[in-house]
């Protein structure tokens, strides 16, 4: 689903081994940690051409820092904020 944050608030997201989310709308987390990778493109986040899913601080399953914009295996983008 899509996740917003209220006023002030914060969102963290930390993914299983075996989780993907699929945002069905533009979405905005303050943290998303485990993100997966097959080259260039995360495996385990995902969202349909035209949503777009902002962060301010991401880290890949290894705990490595994102700091880009990466193209979603179903047209979505996930961006820095």
């Amino acid at each position: 689903g899509a996740v917003e944050i209220e006023h002030g608030g914060e969102v963290s997201l930390t993914l299983a081994d075996s989780a993907v989310w699929a945002a069905t709308g533009d979405s905005y987390v303050t943290s998303l940690e485990g993100v997966t990778f097959l080259g260039d493109t995360p495996t385990n986040v995902d969202a349909d051409p035209g949503v777009v899913i902002y962060y301010d601080s991401a880290m890949d399953a290894d705990g490595n820092a994102l700091n880009g914009t990466y193209t979603l295996p179903n047209g979505g983008t996930l961006v820095k904020n």
